[in-house]
């Protein structure tokens, strides 16, 4: 019997600063991500918000453009047209995985919610996990929750991405740059970066919320 709280489904939040540009484009991608995979749209929720947003802003056009590029057709408008929101502790504790753009964000993150820690990651250092992980090899019998209970497995796969974590050499390395603070030519640079990280965290989500 299947309780209500499987029922729910998996909440991913993604977190930048002013919920116009990186963020969205995080959220975007990671559905795209997901809906590629086969992930039935009802079982995986992604939301994003912003530590500093100011609710209502219009979102970036030219983020928008970008994400477009990287992902197959589909109808993005409601989400890029959607004003801004400003992350808040609900947010937060209702979410199972938290994928923030940079260390600040995860920073913001943990203040608000100390028991959080363990389950917020910035979007690359998740990735960088995520490789090791799949580096390592999925075991051929995964002590996983049924297929029933996908936040269970979710569950399960945010404890190995923390167990996972690990220093990197160069701390900046963690952080996908604000092109609104460094300027209009780094949009498409952080894009790539935010693509590629996604695709290789999404195959990972994928591979453990659709085992047998």
């Amino acid at each position: 019997m299947t309780s209500a709280n499987t029922l729910r489904p998996v909440r991913i939040l993604v977190v930048c600063t002013a919920n116009i540009c990186r963020s969205p484009a995080m959220e975007m991608l990671l559905q795209d991500s997901f809906s590629r995979a086969g992930l039935p749209p009802d079982e995986v929720d992604v939301a994003s918000s912003g530590v500093d947003a100011l609710e209502g802003s219009a979102r970036c056009a030219r983020s928008r453009l970008l994400a477009d590029a990287h992902a197959e057709a589909q109808d993005n408008e409601a989400l890029w047209t959607s004003p801004s929101r400003l992350l808040r502790v609900e947010q937060i504790a209702s979410a199972d995985l938290v994928l923030t753009a940079a260390r600040i964000h995860r920073g913001a993150v943990a203040r608000l919610l100390p028991t959080a820690r363990g389950r917020t990651f910035t979007l690359l250092q998740a990735a960088r996990a995520a490789d090791m992980i799949v580096a390592n090899g999925l075991p051929e019998v995964v002590p996983l929750p049924q297929a029933d209970d996908p936040r269970g497995r979710l569950r399960w796969l945010v404890a190995e991405l923390d167990a996972a974590r690990g220093p990197v050499q160069n701390p900046d390395d963690d952080d996908v740059p604000d092109p609104h603070l460094t300027g209009d030519a780094e949009h498409e640079p952080a894009m790539a970066l935010m693509a590629s990280a996604i695709e290789r965290l999404g195959i990972l989500v994928t591979t453990v919320l659709g085992h047998p």
